[in-house]
């Protein structure tokens, strides 16, 4: 016996009685040329920001140096239950909890 799926219902909003609704998500740049650019990141990633950070600068150098920072900041986004996600070559995002990044 096939049994048939229920269909999927959709809802259709109108954009313009939803826009300026509710909280508005800012995404923030940054770099970090040295180790110590970590700890200026932390209090943003703890407030819940969304950070795309450019790590290229520090991975041109001393690759010491740049494990430290990556371990640094992965500790900071763990105590923060915040995520952390290699974007592209040179770029990863920081994005608090409740947002997930699919791939």
């Amino acid at each position: 016996m096939i049994q048939m799926k229920k269909p999927v219902e959709y809802q259709e909003f109108d954009y313009a009685e939803i826009s300026g609704s509710g909280p508005r998500i800012g995404i923030e740049v940054d770099r970090i040329k040295e180790t110590n650019d970590v700890e200026r990141l932390g209090r943003r990633i703890r407030e819940g920001s969304i950070i795309f950070v450019n790590i290229k600068p520090l991975k041109l150098g001393n690759a010491i140096d740049f494990n430290t920072a990556m371990n640094n900041l992965k500790r900071r986004c763990e105590s923060a239950g915040s995520g952390l996600y290699f974007a592209d070559e040179g770029w990863v995002l920081v994005v608090p909890k409740g947002i997930e990044i699919q791939r």
